[in-house]
């Protein structure tokens, strides 16, 4: 059933009424004593580095908003960060976007369309029975309608079968428009206008993405992300290679205890004889090498042997370099052994010598070359398994092969320091156990503490166990039996158990080397130049990235190797190929169970069904209810799916989730959409005629039109304003904050909000696709697209500065999603109205046929100016960023030489544990601390002692 004019009058109305209804109630809240922190937690959090917003005046309902704008775009980067500040540009691209075009399509195109009387045609044909003979001379487009008219079909939102019919409302759309008319020409012009308007301003803000992505790296501290590189696929390590994924498999342990043993043994011994192999080859060499330096053997042979020798140097001084920096306990090596290729001893040369070895190794002259054509691996290495294999089979550990590696390629006062990813799988499950713990143990201390001090009663809390359940250590300290125990005991003692646990497991874990790495450099030029060359001639090896931040790392997904990566992101991505095609399904499933006619069925049930009020939420409110639980649910779904394809960062695991959610909704809203009132009827014209695809799409556009406009205007000012409210975090709020018994887990419960972009970006590119794809067709939704883009800035300015901390920062790689999505929407829009106006017989049609090449070309040269820029800082900007680095550094007071020594050896080592796993570099005395003072509580409880003053200075920090 179309919608007319007057009821698309009165839901508006509502619309408005409900967002004006959501402002009041926000006032109030924003305001209450028990609501007021979890509505601006960025107010009240006590941290002197932290930049707090400016307290908003109360009063009347809109007194908050002016301030709000008042804001510039450097105080949101300063109190948000440069993520958020991307992710508000989107809504004020948007807002000028369809401001500008709103003005184009109400003077231009809406009068235009209604000027037509196409519609009232189509009405008087719809309410008559046409025969044949006349249905014959109708034009192509009034057939078309009038079959569209005459179909029942699906509603995505509601799922109910409704048949459309042409209203009043239609004539402010194209299909007001006779097939032929000159007024068309108005439609092709306004594609013109809108396609480079979009183009320009897109542009504008494209290039403000990459100016910001510059200021971002260069507010970045010295061994953070902006001077680190993330190396995988290191060769010479066993770690996930493919035999051991094999055995490490679910399906490998089903397999028979004998087999299983003799797969292990096999594969053991083919690397043990891989290894033996190559170190045998090595030695070879090097006594060959021997021979050439006394002179004993042609020179042809020296050429031969020219990169063993290369690689022997490697070998003898890769732990001496290594000691540099690590002030390991090396004594000497024969350097005339080095130089002539003999096996070193690396026990002959001290290492406070290791400069001068260093210089000998560069100024040692290799044998002379015969006037002939170098091979290949004659020049450099070209195979760096073995080259791996011998060192490692030397003693060499990995992290010193991979420090060296790259001390080699980028020189020795480049590189800072390296760190080897370990695999720390045993480890996670224990240190995430112990977290909790320790977090349990602080709560119960804070909340004995205060009743202690403010002299009320206090009933020691207890704790069920089952000892089985917990370990063994709880088995033979309270049994076998399930048993209660005192929490405070049980939490000191599951503490000290994990204490021992996890150190074990960290031995265990520094000797699980795996194939990737960190490598730190000193300046950004040096990062940039490793993070975007080649660094060997086989890509399988040595890779190296741009590293993300420390505190985005997803340390579970740094083992995976380069085919590994690959083979899961085929399989995601076909996984969520199905998703998409194939969602309905499980849904249909679901609302299938609760139809009445079903339940009717059973004797209890019956009777409860058809009881009126639970018969209209059955029929009325479940089918979409379940729908919308499904999509609520998505965004997390494509988040664990984007875990198991390997992303190592969460910046790259929210791009990616904001990707698919794109493409689902395109695919599942708007197509779904145009199937369900077009291909149904018109399914066979599509199998006879393919190409008639477009035509079919341009004559369900104005039919569609209304339903988005009612979607835009419903997402924009009724869903977005119960999400800005957030009534159920807020009631989960008010109700845990009843029970908690520490201002500290209090605290936990306003303070640390956060969102993922990815669960709420694809909405709004959404709307700037449909936006897009009906400003021509209908424009009534230009005007409806900019109130969105209002609304979503007024409540996601207020969020991104007052409530959600930033849970990383990419420096803005996020508008590099929204770039693709608005591109996506134009090409969308062009290729439709092709259809429309072929359908509509316009003589000119061919004239918009550039309008989809003009997209692609703008896209391919935006990318060849912008895309390396908004991933990678360039040369110039970072030698120009490290000139200003070391300006600083000059203008800062000189201190003494001993001061200077001490500063460098702890920013070293401050560098050197920035990119160690966490559950590695556990503070032991913070567990220390919190059992000493849990402890103390218990003998206060106990009455043997009391609170002093120390006491309370902790009582303050807290």
């Amino acid at each position: 059933m179309g919608q007319d004019l007057h009821s698309f009058g009165v839901a508006a109305g509502l619309d408005v009424l409900i967002f004006f209804a959501a402002i009041t109630a926000f006032n109030f809240l924003r305001r209450g004593n028990l609501s007021k922190k979890f509505f601006a937690p960025k107010r009240y959090i006590r941290d002197g580095d932290y930049d707090r917003p400016r307290r908003l005046p109360g009063g009347l309902c809109w007194g908050w908003v002016s301030p709000l704008f008042a804001y510039t775009e450097d105080d949101i980067t300063r109190i948000a960060g440069y993520d958020a500040a991307t992710y508000l540009r989107v809504f004020s691209f948007g807002l000028k976007l369809f401001a500008i075009l709103t003005l184009w399509g109400l003077v231009t195109v809406l009068p235009t369309n209604i000027s037509g009387d196409q519609v009232d045609i189509l009405v008087g044909l719809q309410a008559r029975n046409l025969t044949d003979a006349e249905l014959s001379r109708l034009d192509e487009a009034d057939r078309i309608a009038l079959e569209n008219l005459n179909s029942t079909v699906a509603d995505f939102e509601s799922q109910e079968s409704t048949k459309y019919s042409f209203t009043d409302f239609d004539k402010l759309s194209m299909a007001n428009i006779k097939a032929g008319s000159d007024k068309l020409w108005v439609h092709a012009i306004s594609l013109y206008v809108v396609t480079f308007t979009t183009l320009k301003l897109l542009a504008s803000y494209h290039r403000k993405a990459v100016d910001q992505r510059i200021e971002y790296l260069s507010t970045t501290a010295k061994g953070a992300d902006s001077h680190t590189v993330f190396v995988t696929d290191v060769p010479g390590v066993r770690f996930g290679s493919i035999l051991d994924r094999v055995m490490a498999s679910p399906l490998f342990k089903y397999l028979p205890k004998r087999t299983r043993q003799t797969i292990e043994t096999t594969v053991e011994k083919m690397f043990t004889m891989a290894t033996e192999g190559l170190s045998a080859v090595g030695g070879m060499g090097s006594s060959i090498s021997r021979h050439v330096a006394s002179g004993n053997m042609p020179n042809i042979v020296a050429i031969g042997n020219l990169s063993k020798q290369v690689t022997n140097f490697g070998v003898s001084s890769v732990n001496l370099i290594g000691s540099k920096f690590r002030k390991s306990d090396q004594q000497s090596i024969d350097l005339g052994a080095v130089a002539g290729g003999g096996n070193a001893d690396s026990n002959s040369v001290d290492s406070t010598n290791s400069d001068d070895y260093v210089d000998a190794l560069e100024n040692a002259t290799p044998p002379v070359l015969l006037s002939r054509r170098a091979k290949a691996n004659e020049v450099t290495d070209m195979d760096p398994q073995s080259w791996a294999r011998e060192r490692l089979t030397a003693g060499v550990s990995v992290e010193n092969m991979v420090d060296f590696q790259f001390r080699e390629v980028y020189s020795e006062e480049t590189v800072v320091c390296s760190a080897v990813v370990n695999d720390t799988t045993c480890l996670e499950g224990p240190y995430r156990e112990y977290e909790n713990t320790l977090m349990k143990l602080e709560d119960l201390v804070d909340e004995y503490t205060r009743r202690v001090k403010c002299r009320k009663h206090i009933k020691r809390k207890n704790v069920k166990i089952i000892p089985v359940a917990v370990g063994q250590w709880a088995q033979e300290k309270y049994g076998a039996k399930p048993t209660t125990v005192d929490s405070l005991s049980f939490l000191i003692s599951k503490l000290e158990h994990l204490e021992g646990q996890i150190k074990e497991l960290q031995i265990q874990c520094s000797g699980k080397c795996t194939a990737s790495a960190f490598v730190t450099f000193k300046t950004r030029f040096a990062q940039v130049v490793a993070a975007t060359s080649l660094h060997h001639h086989f890509e399988n090896f040595w890779h190296a990235e741009a590293a993300p931040h420390p505190d985005e790392v997803i340390w579970e997904n740094l083992k995976w190797r380069s085919w590994e990566r690959s083979s899961r992101k085929i399989l995601v991505w076909s996984a969520f190929a199905m998703l998409c095609l194939f969602f309905m399904i499980p849904i249909a499933f679901i609302q299938a169970l609760i139809e009445i006619d079903r339940l009717e069925k059973y004797p209890v049930i019956g009777s409860i069904v058809t009881f009126p009020l639970v018969k209209g939420f059955l029929q009325g409110i479940m089918p979409n209810l379940v729908l919308k639980l499904f999509l609520a649910v998505l965004p997390k779904l494509l988040m664990f799916m984007n875990m198991k394809q390997g992303l190592y960062s969460q910046s790259s695991l929210d791009l990616e989730t904001t990707q698919k959610y794109f493409i689902f909704q395109v695919i599942t809203i708007f197509f779904f959409s145009f199937m369900t009132r077009t291909f149904l009827n018109q399914s066979k014209q599509v199998v006879e005629d393919p190409g008639s695809i477009i035509d079919v799409l341009g004559s369900a556009a104005p039919q569609t039109a209304s339903f988005f406009i009612n979607y835009v205007l419903v997402k924009g000012l009724v869903e977005n304003s119960f999400q800005f409210l957030r009534i159920p975090k807020l009631a989960i709020f008010w109700f845990l904050s009843k029970f908690v018994g520490s201002e500290r887990a209090k605290n936990r419960l306003w303070q640390n909000q956060t969102m993922c972009y990815g669960e709420f970006v694809p909405h709004h590119t959404l709307v700037i696709l449909l936006g897009l794809v009906f400003s021509t067709v209908n424009p009534l939704i230009l005007p409806v697209a900019t109130l969105y883009f209002f609304v979503n800035m007024l409540y996601w300015r207020y969020d991104m500065l007052y409530v959600y901390k930033p849970s990383y920062q990419s420096g803005g790689k996020l508008w590099i999603e929204v770039f693709d999505h608005v591109l996506a929407g134009l090409f969308i829009m062009q290729l439709m109205m092709i259809g429309m106006m072929s359908l509509k017989k316009f003589g000119y049609a061919p004239f918009m046929l550039p309008l989809p090449a003009f997209t692609i070309i703008f896209k391919v040269i935006m990318n060849a100016n912008y895309k390396r820029p908004l991933s990678v800082l360039s040369l110039r900007a970072a030698h120009d960023l490290d000139l200003r680095d070391a300006e600083i550094e000059q203008q800062e007071s000189v201190p003494s030489l001993e001061t200077r020594a001490e500063e460098k050896i702890e920013a070293c080592a401050v560098k050197e544990t920035q990119y160690v796993n966490p559950c590695m570099k556990i503070d032991w005395s913070e567990l220390h601390a919190a059992l000493a003072r849990a402890r103390k509580v218990d003998r206060v409880l106990l009455g043997s002692d009391r609170f002093g003053s120390s006491d309370d200075e902790y009582d303050n920090q807290v």
